[in-house]
């Protein structure tokens, strides 16, 4: 776990994706420690101890490590701040301790909508047999976290680099996230939250945004925003609107 900022200001946690560890926020960590307490970690599955290891993981795992978190650090309250399939998690951990929560963010979130999301996920999971390291380099080309829309170079090193992470993950660990994705009914969770909730996505991350369809109704108290020019780590991409948006959120609360 990493700590940084005053114990006595609110308090912020960073939430990973399935591709990525506690860095994934690493900037706005840094930005952010000035005026909040932040706080990142490795999910279950993702530290150095845990990478490539077989561990049984699900979603109540992922949620009892972040209640330890609370409890660890002495926190009543806090915002989550997640990325992707992270927010699967913070989604989660709300329903069950909503008065742990002061608000939420998502980067990239989305949830089990019918969908072209959905197809590829469904489509990984019917080949997961297959050899692991062909199926990473599956998953990775169908989930490359670049825009679609950047030059090739850009995308090919998006690729590799999403590969690369993947394929140091224990089979179990990265195909276990795909069953979670198909099977648990997050919508169910997300649509009876009544937290405040930044939702921000990249323009061209098409395929995450595919879900999206029905967003301003099941969570009519969502602020929705898109960045220009970005794909699905659209905090990475455009940091610096990001960063506007999420302090122009928190300043409202």
């Amino acid at each position: 776990m990493w700590q940084s900022g005053e114990a006595n200001n609110e308090t912020i946690i960073f939430i990973h994706g399935v591709i990525g560890n506690h860095a994934a926020f690493k900037k706005e960590f840094q930005i952010l420690s000035k005026s909040y307490r932040v706080i990142s970690f490795d999910l279950i599955g993702y530290g150095p101890g845990d990478v490539g290891r077989s561990i049984p993981i699900d979603l109540n795992s992922f949620v009892n490590q972040l209640n330890n978190i609370y409890d660890h650090f002495g926190i009543d309250s806090a915002h989550l701040c997640s990325l992707s399939y992270g927010s699967y998690i913070s989604n989660l951990y709300t329903s069950i301790y909503p008065e742990k929560v002061l608000s939420l963010c998502h980067v990239g979130g989305y949830y089990n909508n019918p969908s072209e999301l959905r197809s590829v996920l469904r489509q990984l999971w019917e080949a997961r047999n297959d050899e692991y390291l062909t199926w990473a380099k599956r998953y990775s080309d169908s989930f490359n976290p670049i825009r679609n829309n950047a030059s090739f170079e850009f995308i090919k090193r998006g690729r590799n680099q999403c590969f690369d992470f993947a394929s140091k993950l224990h089979p179990s660990v990265l195909i276990k996230s795909v069953d979670i994705q198909l099977n648990f009914d997050i919508k169910s969770i997300i649509q009876n939250i009544k937290h405040p909730i930044l939702w921000i996505m990249g323009e061209d991350d098409v395929l995450f945004k595919s879900p999206l369809y029905d967003l301003s109704f099941i969570l009519p108290n969502v602020k929705f925003f898109e960045i220009e020019k970005a794909g699905h780590v659209a905090h990475k991409e455009n940091p610096e609107k990001f960063m506007n948006l999420y302090l122009n959120f928190l300043r409202e609360l």
